[in-house]
């Protein structure tokens, strides 16, 4: 195309499309799991570390004890080598019968971890309790019990000194070798074990952090549903009355305090990114310039408590017909506009600058909380020749599930067939954005638990 810019053409031809074998799942999904999944690997690795030096202890402790026994055995005949294989059995069986236990439990914990985590989650995670699981466990037992064993064993076919076969047996103190080896393994143990609890004091510090990040909008006492007409074939002319109908219906529910709709939810990952045109911006070499966007309706930044700073919010003025305006965020204003009143000026994203800037409302954490602000842009609902499904926002004045009954109720109102989905409070979904660090935080912290417990014992 003749009007495309040089620098979008560039930004074009140097775009790649990789191709990827979809058995592996989504790319994605594998990016934001791969750091927590290792560093759970790490910390189990940890725990199992410590768990074979315990174990290894109390087998030498044991094996202390044994040593009138093996002066017999050697004492009648018995070969180190029969020995040896004795004490491997033991060992090995020992760790076989531990495996099993814990496929049992791994089954158990696989049910309450997915249980724990949010319907997309369980969706896009393949846990399969297969061969190859069993196989791996079965083969890491196999090398546990053979390393347990394996120095009790030799020590064993060794053979005991003539004080073993008259019932005396060698203290810890007398026994050099063992109280040291004995005592290396418990400093293996608490070695491990403290970098454990350090790192989840570490990520519990984090996730303290990230449920105190001020947002930039209230999430208290909101309730947030979506509907999507046109699932149930509504034509845009039937879906843009359905929606101009549906909000009058939910304000005059009783204990509803605001309520609006919107193409997209704070904290939910849908939020749209498009190429702007800003009138009287001048980009620099090789910048993109894009905003994050959203569709709303007049009360939205009401029922979300986010202030305007500057100009007006929408209302019955901003129609189809009406010029086109927008509402757009600190960050962008100041990105685009410096310290000069961004009121007024104009911004587009089809190649002209069509849309005029009413009001600029502050910034907030839209797309995670973990990334600073974004640039953002609102236009209104009324404005848009086509809609789709949209997301309600119901600030009420108590509990918002109470009302949830009454949501679904004004939607059947309008159309009985018309389902409602992702009914939930935008605390859970804030909640449930966080998932990840959650899950990593306690499995770490029970982890570090478990370690310290062990290397107590």
């Amino acid at each position: 195309r003749a009007d495309v810019s040089p620098e979008r053409r560039q930004q074009f031809l140097a775009a790649k499309l990789e191709l990827r074998d979809g058995s592996q799942g989504y790319r994605q999904l594998q990016r934001e799991m791969k750091t927590p999944l290792l560093l759970l690997f790490g910390a189990t690795c940890i725990v199992l570390m410590i768990l074979c030096a315990n174990l290894a202890n109390l087998m030498l402790a044991r094996d202390a004890g044994r040593d009138q026994e093996v002066a017999v055995r050697l004492a009648l005949g018995a070969g180190r080598f029969r020995l040896l294989r004795q004490w491997l059995t033991e060992a090995v069986l020992l760790s076989v019968l531990g495996g099993i236990a814990g496929v049992l439990v791994a089954a158990w914990v696989k049910s309450a971890l997915t249980t724990f985590m949010p319907a997309d989650y369980r969706l896009n995670l393949n846990l399969p309790l297969d061969w190859r699981f069993a196989g791996f466990v079965l083969l890491l037992s196999l090398a546990v019990g053979l390393g347990l064993g394996l120095i009790p064993a030799l020590r064993a076919s060794r053979g005991r000194s003539p004080v073993a076969l008259r019932g005396e047996t060698r203290t810890f103190v007398s026994g050099g070798g063992l109280f040291s080896m004995r005592s290396g393994l418990i400093v293996i143990q608490v070695a491990l074990s403290l970098p454990l609890l350090i790192v989840s004091a570490l990520f519990l510090n984090s996730l303290q952090n990230l449920r105190g990040v001020r947002s930039g909008f209230e999430k208290r006492n909101v309730l947030v549903a979506s509907v999507n007409p046109t699932l149930s074939g509504y034509s845009q002319e039937k879906t843009q009355s359905f929606y101009r109908d549906l909000l009058p219906g939910l304000r005059s529910i009783p204990g509803v305090q605001s309520a609006s709709l919107s193409s997209d939810s704070p904290i939910s990952g849908g939020w749209d990114q498009l190429g702007l045109v800003v009138e009287g911006y001048q980009p620099r070499e090789g910048e993109r310039v894009n905003a994050q966007s959203s569709l709303v309706s007049p009360g939205y930044f009401q029922s979300l408590g986010m202030p305007l700073v500057a100009g007006r919010d929408f209302d019955d003025r901003d129609t189809a017909g009406a010029p086109k305006v927008a509402i757009i965020n600190e960050t962008m204003a100041r990105h685009f506009f410096g310290s000069t009143n961004a009121l007024g000026k104009k911004i587009g994203t089809d190649e002209a600058a069509d849309t005029v800037i009413i009001g600029v409302t502050k910034d907030a954490q839209y797309l995670s909380l973990r990334e600073p602000a974004l640039r953002h842009f609102y236009e209104p609902i009324a404005q848009q020749p086509q809609l789709f499904d949209l997301t309600m926002h119901i600030k009420t004045a108590g509990d918002p599930t109470a009302l949830a009954g009454l949501v679904r109720a004004q939607v059947q109102q309008l159309d009985s067939h018309l389902p409602l989905y992702g009914v939930k409070t935008l605390e859970a979904q804030i909640d449930e954005s966080i998932t990840q660090e959650r899950l990593v935080t306690w499995l770490c912290t029970a982890f570090g638990l478990l370690a310290t417990l062990l290397t107590a014992l």
